[in-house]
């Protein structure tokens, strides 16, 4: 009998130990979790950095197309069209160093019913930081109809090509503006919440975007960049 009132007062002191080592565990996960919850109070947003700039550079690829029957008349050919164009260039503003003569690409038309025999596309490419002069050149290519040159415009690679040179100045900022405005819109959140913004958790930079302004201007360009950042919300 008093075995067992001893080994049953040993079961209830047991059940007592591990009742309140259960409880005490029980509040410091609680607590651990509240913490981590209460750290967890984020807000996600985004911050948008946009730049119109002009370009200090273009490329300006001006082909031309002739053809004979005579391959010795085709090179003359070439050779007069380019001479044409390139004196064109220069009364334009354009300088000798900034021009390069590309090798005329012929072929021979073998085939039957071929109405000649020789064709040639050549390309004369233009390399300047004079962006306004050459806006005019483009918009004066017709002027080369009155002297017999048709210059090829609709194909892909002779498109002209504005470039901004300067990028290595320009992300910088476009970055850090964009960063600024995420915060901007992080405090408002929190200042309509009742709370404060606190530290940075994540940022993600997204990629930055070059597009021209419109088709009319080629030569202006838009620089974007979005940036999203995650933020801590504390009361």
């Amino acid at each position: 009998m008093e075995n067992q009132t001893k080994k049953n007062l040993w079961l209830l002191l047991s059940s007592v130990v591990i009742f309140c080592g259960l409880s005490v565990l029980g509040c410091c996960i609680y607590n651990g979790l509240y913490k981590i919850s209460q750290g967890e109070r984020v807000v996600t947003v985004r911050g948008l950095s946009e730049k119109e700039v002009k370009a200090d550079k273009v490329k300006i690829p001006i082909g031309f197309f002739v053809s004979d029957n005579d391959l010795n008349k085709l090179t003359d050919k070439v050779k007069k069209t380019g001479d044409i164009i390139i004196s064109f260039l220069k009364d334009n503003g354009i300088d000798d160093s900034e021009i390069r003569m590309g090798t005329p690409n012929v072929r021979e038309n073998t085939y039957q019913g071929a109405t000649v025999r020789y064709e040639s596309n050549t390309t004369i490419t233009v390399n300047t930081n004079k962006v306004e002069q050459a806006l005019k050149i483009i918009g004066s290519f017709s002027d080369l109809l009155s002297k017999g040159v048709i210059v090829l415009q609709n194909e892909w690679n002779l498109k002209p090509e504005f470039i901004v040179s300067d990028l290595n100045t320009i992300k910088p900022k476009l970055i850090t503006e964009s960063m600024q405005n995420a915060k901007l819109a992080g405090e408002q959140f929190a200042k309509d919440a009742g709370s404060e913004l606190g530290k940075m958790k994540t940022a993600y930079q997204g990629q930055i975007s070059i597009e021209d302004v419109d088709e009319s201007t080629p030569h202006i360009k838009k620089f974007r960049v979005v940036s999203t950042i995650t933020y801590y919300i504390v009361d």
